[in-house]
């Protein structure tokens, strides 16, 4: 009976153990959405083709990517993958998804220069996404034709410390960014062919 009592205590400390928290999340990058693209209005009756040049990482902390806030010691969440080329390669998927003829090299009539600020899931009861572009859009004489920010957020449900949850948002973040770019009036009529 005692060795049954001692089996058992070790067993549920063993498992205890197991359970503990991370003290970082490190994860790798992909294409995981669960929502369908939304698809924006738009007020110009035809586009101009536009090439995406390579994105600008202009983050705080780069190797950190979120981090899971549910209890009082913070766990930080990391990846190794090029979070510039995930951006950029998925936002231009995403825009063909809309309907808009863009390029990531070659000429085009305009050109997109952009640089993220905010690349980040903050986990709590949910995960928590936001990515933020300061956006240019310039003619083919370099020259400013519109401006703005454009950000995507996402909000989903989901296990605890799930690389999978990390990379949904991530993505949902990514539709939501490209509907609302191509949403946006000022870069429509900067993309906008002449009537």
């Amino acid at each position: 009976m005692k060795l049954l009592a001692v089996a058992l205590s070790l067993t549920v400390t063993l498992t205890a153990l197991g359970a503990a928290r991370p003290k970082t999340l490190a994860i790798v990058l992909r294409w995981n959405p669960n929502e369908k693209q939304v698809i924006p209005t738009f007020e110009v009756p035809e586009t101009k083709p536009f090439v995406i040049e390579s994105l600008a990482d202009a983050r705080e902390r780069p190797n950190q990517i979120g981090e899971n806030i549910e209890e009082k010691i913070k766990v930080p969440v990391t990846t190794t993958s090029d979070v510039a080329a995930f951006v950029r390669d998925n936002l231009v998927r995403q825009l063909k998804v809309i309907g808009l003829d863009v390029r990531t090299a070659g000429d085009a009539p305009v050109v997109l220069r952009a640089e993220f600020t905010d690349f980040w899931v903050s986990e709590s009861d949910h995960y928590n996404g936001l990515i933020r572009l300061r956006v240019t859009a310039l003619d083919a004489l370099g020259r400013e034709l519109w401006s703005g920010t454009a950000a995507g957020t996402s909000g989903n449900f989901g296990r605890s410390l799930k690389p999978d949850n990390y990379t949904e948002a991530f993505s949902n973040c990514l539709q939501d960014l490209a509907a609302k770019l191509a949403g946006a009036p000022g870069f429509q009529h900067a993309i906008a062919k002449p009537r």
